[in-house]
């Protein structure tokens, strides 16, 4: 899991795409696996959200959608609140 989440912070954008469609992959079909790692995985792709190319951040906002139907109450609440308190309003209305 933990090779996963690092192929988030490369310097691709097609390792990033690979490594976000992966998670979404395990997310849809395989949620026990990503249960242990929750935290780990919602910051890496909160991370990718504020990415400056729209396909990497595209992908992570469904990612984040895919987290938040498949793993419901395991969710991180704490760390998407951060994220949220980041945004400007503009972006959030």
């Amino acid at each position: 899991m933990s090779t996963l989440v690092e192929t988030l912070f490369s310097m691709y954008r097609s390792n990033k795409t690979d490594g976000i469609n992966k998670i979404r992959r395990l997310a849809q079909f395989h949620s026990d696996v990503l249960a242990g790692s929750v935290h780990a995985v919602t910051l890496a792709m909160i991370a990718e959200v504020k990415n400056l190319r729209t396909q990497v951040a595209r992908l992570a906002i469904v990612g984040l959608g895919d987290l938040f139907t498949s793993l419901k109450k395991a969710m991180d609440p704490v760390s998407l609140m951060v994220f949220v308190d980041g945004v400007s309003n503009s972006f959030v209305i």
